[in-house]
């Protein structure tokens, strides 16, 4: 499944022949239209929503699946002027280490911005969307200020009071005192508390908004794009808000992890090699754990033209992606947002020229299993983890296994899943405290602090 996505509002009467063109040419099988949220502004909100239904019947009728791509809670930047004032009454995200908060970003546990949030997704829904995926920006966590989970006064307020209840605190702990011990040294109760509060406010969200789709139409697909905050650091995990968000239909899911990553080596990934390991993970947790998902993957070029991400970094991750064949599909974001759609052509172009190659990788590659060393690598390991000397800010760049930073430097050839071809296990860092039997019987490659795991259980490390 091919997905693209577009700008809602660049698709006029003027332009949808030429996108329609464009997304024909890419042979796409989906196409997502952006419907910007004016944060309630009735004139603003009208004109996109009338926008919004011409373009779904156009392009259903053109006979592609069509899906609305919408914003989620800000991804920590700046807001002009007028969206200042639209926004002056939500609560923010706020930061626990600094007590900071960010600009553009707000708490779903503000009553008043959920209520314009669900009207906004309502709207989408009554357009005529019959597919609404939420950006990635859906997280409490990473939105510059506010590095892991909110620290506004209402989830301040809620946090003490669990707290309190489960009988851990004789005082209500004030910001400063929680960054001091949430994430600098052992596990504690608090974490839990804390982590389980954040993922009951993202679980809480995603079931309100499923009854806003239910309102209007129960068939109507509702997700999310996976973030690294949603796999662990707000207690929470992808899996899990999308089989909320899905409610009766079936769940889907983009992951996180994209080719224009390659040259800003965000989140201790090495370049492309990394990033696509990274996706090859999260593919393994969805296809364990949630078999029945549609799941795709992140192939965006941001910010086009080819000169700043050029197409060999989307063609790669693309033809890797083919290769396993593990995914449902690839969004392939080839379609500039800013300009007309035929200002940047190469993506597209790019994409033409090697399709026979991709079928040709995926044809070769069928049936096959994965060989190489196997990387253990668990989901849900904060809360017991030893954070001792870390921050904030590395505790979410894990999320980038070091083990596979590792085995790109030394060339090995890796695989997420243990088949017959794997004799071999790299077993890096918290990933040691969770280990059955079977993978205890494997000959293990160790970093120091899995060595120092092992060896405290007992375990002869050699």
């Amino acid at each position: 499944m091919l997905s693209i996505p577009i700008i809602n509002a660049k698709s006029t009467a003027e332009t949808r022949s030429v996108y329609l063109s464009e997304l024909r040419r890419a042979e796409a099988d989906r196409v997502f239209l952006f419907a910007v949220n004016p944060f309630g502004d009735e004139v603003l909100l009208r004109e996109e929503m009338r926008v919004l239904a011409e373009n779904i019947a156009y392009y259903e009728a053109a006979g592609l699946e069509t899906g609305v791509w919408i914003g989620g809670f800000g991804h920590g930047g700046r807001l002009n002027h007028e969206k200042q004032l639209a926004a002056r009454d939500y609560t923010h995200l706020r930061g626990l280490a600094n007590g900071g908060e960010s600009e553009d970003s707000f708490c779903p546990s503000d009553p008043e911005y959920l209520a314009m949030y669900h009207d906004f997704v309502r709207r989408v829904a009554l357009a005529g969307a019959k597919m609404i995926m939420i950006d990635d920006d859906l997280r409490l966590s990473l939105h510059g200020a506010v590095e892991i989970g909110c620290a506004c006064d209402r989830h301040m307020a809620m946090f003490n009071e669990r707290a309190s209840s489960l009988g851990l605190i004789d005082h209500e702990y004030t910001r400063e005192e929680l960054a001091k011990v949430l994430f600098t040294g052992k596990p504690l109760p608090l974490r839990k508390v804390w982590l389980t509060l954040m993922g009951d406010t993202l679980r809480d969200f995603a079931a309100g908004l499923r009854r806003v789709a239910d309102s209007v139409d129960p068939a109507i697909r509702l997700g999310h794009c996976a973030c690294l905050p949603t796999w662990e650091v707000d207690g929470v995990d992808s899996i899990e808000l999308a089989r909320i968000f899905a409610g009766n239909t079936r769940p889907f899911l983009r992951l996180i992890g994209a080719p224009y990553w390659t040259d800003i080596r965000v989140f201790h990934t090495t370049g492309l090699g990394s990033i696509i390991d990274l996706e090859r993970m999260q593919l393994k947790w969805c296809r364990e754990m949630a078999p029945e998902m549609e799941v795709f993957t992140e192939g965006d070029a941001y910010p086009r033209p080819r000169y700043n991400v050029p197409a060999l970094y989307l063609e790669g991750f693309h033809q890797v992606a083919e290769a396993e064949g593990q995914s449902d599909g690839i969004l392939k974001y080839m379609i500039d947002y800013i300009y007309n759609p035929l200002y940047e052509t190469g993506y597209i172009d790019r994409h033409h020229r090697f399709s026979s190659l991709r079928g040709e990788l995926k044809k070769v590659f069928a049936g096959k299993q994965t060989a190489g060393v196997y990387i253990h690598e668990v989901m849900h390991k904060l809360h017991d983890m030893d954070c001792t000397g870390l921050g904030e800010g590395e505790i979410i760049s894990r999320f980038t296994p070091a083990s596979v930073n590792f085995a790109l430097a030394a060339a090995l050839p890796v695989s997420f899943v243990r088949t017959e071809y794997t004799e071999t296990a790299l077993i890096f860092g918290e990933n040691a405290k969770y280990m059955d039997e079977k993978l205890k019987k494997m000959p293990m490659i160790l970093d120091a602090s899995a060595v120092r795991i092992l060896t405290e259980r007992g375990m002869d490390v050699g």
